[in-house]
């Protein structure tokens, strides 16, 4: 998880086992870390980090700390991101990563390349999550303030977009954070008014 610790001075990454003890803390920079993701074999942790100057950055951690490893710049998402969004995800074999704005990026390279064109796109696409069977793409088009929905984008065995993403809810408020359910047939997610 990210949080800004006791002193509430910058967000760092933070692992902590259910029960007692103390959270560890996996990241020291000064600037904000946020959007922690498990890698699928539980030894890396994905995270975004956005310098005062320069792009976002897309690093890994391992799980029990360590040395930090750069992958990748990414378009650096808007400030709300990082309070409100889940902003990466990964493909189940552990090769690569989805971020903001649905860029696909490989965990050993750090080439990357977005899932769908922006061009004409408006707002930021986040939150996204694969199915259990890794075809299917859900994630958050945040379209303007406090709205935003789900929508699904279909997948190729090799991660090719096919087709255009198709819009799941017309909740026309804040949602977030979708999740599949183990069977692939429906999915979760928040509504409703989150700022204030």
């Amino acid at each position: 998880f990210s949080w800004s610790g006791e002193s509430r001075d910058n967000a760092d990454i933070y692992r902590k086992l259910i029960g007692p003890g103390e959270p560890l803390r996996l990241t020291k920079d000064p600037a904000p870390d946020y959007g922690p993701a498990w890698s699928p074999d539980g030894r890396q942790i994905a995270f975004l980090r956005t310098p005062l100057q320069g792009k976002t950055q897309l690093r890994l951690v391992p799980a029990l700390g360590g040395a930090e490893r750069l992958v990748a710049e990414v378009a650096t998402p808007p400030a709300y991101v990082s309070a409100w969004h889940t902003c990466l995800a990964w493909t189940p074999d552990g090769k690569w990563l989805i971020g903001p704005n649905l860029r696909l990026v490989s965990a050993e390279t750090g080439e990357g390349r977005l899932l769908i064109p922006r061009a004409g796109v408006r707002g930021w696409d986040l939150d996204p999550v694969l199915s259990p069977d890794a075809r299917t793409l859900a994630f958050v088009r945040r379209l303007d303030h406090g709205i935003s929905d789900v929508y699904l984008l279909r997948l190729s065995a090799d991660l090719q977009a096919v087709g255009e993403p198709q819009r799941l809810t017309f909740e026309n408020r804040e949602v977030s954070s979708p999740v599949w359910t183990p069977d692939g047939r429906e999915i979760v997610f928040s509504s409703g008014k989150i700022y204030s």
